[in-house]
């Protein structure tokens, strides 16, 4: 694999897992559209939060507010998240701010072309570092945001779990109603 693919990659897995978080801050502040009855107003207010606030916001400020949404439910990241995240975001920085994906000898100053080949020196091992980073940070994530089995959201905002509770209570009503009937 050349550089430049190795480069795009990098940079693909940077873009999915920051569109896994926006997805996932969205729907944790009850920007889902899960209710159809008020889906074109969430979809107004979902396209203001992510137009205004999350589009703007770093990778590291989405990261902060995913761990702290995760703290609030209850949940731990594993000792050494904080590192493995820090190191995927060095080495997509790495990718992403390299100037020169390839060397053109004949047309760049014999600097510039030591200086891109110190760049690119350690890019195989940190390209295989960063799949392995992406995957482990990704399974954390999911593994602390949704059960295994059924896969349900941990989170549960008040609206959602107001009509759980509404549910429950009628279902009691109509068994208490059966078992009337039949006496």
């Amino acid at each position: 694999m050349d550089i430049k693919e190795m480069r795009h990659e990098v940079i693909e897995l940077a873009i999915l897992l920051e569109n896994y978080l926006d997805e996932e801050i969205t729907t944790f502040f009850g920007l889902d559209s899960w209710d159809a009855s008020y889906h074109a107003q969430i979809d107004r207010e979902r396209e203001i939060f992510v137009e205004h606030f999350l589009r703007y916001m770093s990778l590291n400020k989405k990261f902060k507010i995913i761990k702290k949404l995760i703290e609030s439910i209850g949940e731990k990241l594993y000792e050494g998240f904080g590192t493995d995240e820090e190191r995927f975001r060095m080495i997509r920085n790495k990718f992403a701010h390299t100037l020169y994906p390839e060397i053109e000898e004949n047309f760049m100053p014999k600097m510039k072309i030591d200086l891109v080949k110190s760049q690119q020196k350690d890019w195989k091992k940190m390209y295989k570092e960063a799949k392995t980073l992406y995957l482990k940070i990704l399974k954390e994530l999911d593994s602390k945001i949704y059960t295994e089995k059924p896969r349900r959201r941990k989170h549960r905002r008040f609206d959602q779990i107001y009509l759980l509770e509404l549910i429950k209570n009628y279902e009691k009503m109509i068994k208490e109603l059966k078992d009337k009937s039949r006496v």
